[in-house]
């Protein structure tokens, strides 16, 4: 229970930095440096969160639990977990380009699509686990 625990807190602790970060990104009226540095200040903590929170899940974390129930769910974890790449890598191109000069015209609303794959990302991860943990509870009826 104290996996599942921390687990649930890592997802808490992600969804505020994520939170905080739309605030900024969708205040972009104009970007200005001021804007610019706090954006850096939290794309740069919730990269730090994201390399945390899909090492969790890499090293047994849940996912793997999903493999044990149910091995013919492997393939749609495999490819979550090579998700995890591509979010990162897109987190640290983020972190990049909010630091360049000039700072582009359309970063906030790169930064609000960025959120969604992670969210959707967060949503298929959840819906799998349902899907895992529902069909094992309901194969004893």
């Amino acid at each position: 229970m104290l996996r599942i625990d921390h687990i649930a807190e890592d997802h808490r602790a992600l969804k505020r930095e994520v939170d905080e970060l739309v605030v900024v990104a969708e205040h972009e009226v104009s970007m200005d440096r001021v804007l610019a540095g706090r954006m850096a200040e939290r794309l740069e903590r919730l990269t730090q969160r994201l390399g945390q929170h899909f090492e969790i899940e890499e090293q047994g974390g849940y996912l793997f639990e999903v493999v044990e129930r149910r091995p013919g769910l492997g393939s749609r974890v495999q490819v979550l977990f090579e998700e995890h790449t591509v979010i990162l890598s897109g987190a640290h191109q983020l972190s990049r380009e909010v630091l360049g000069e000039p700072v582009p015209r359309d970063l906030g609303q790169r930064i609000i699509a960025f959120i969604e794959t992670l969210r959707r990302h967060e949503i298929a991860e959840h819906d799998l686990i349902q899907q895992a943990f529902n069909e094992d509870l309901g194969s004893g009826d």
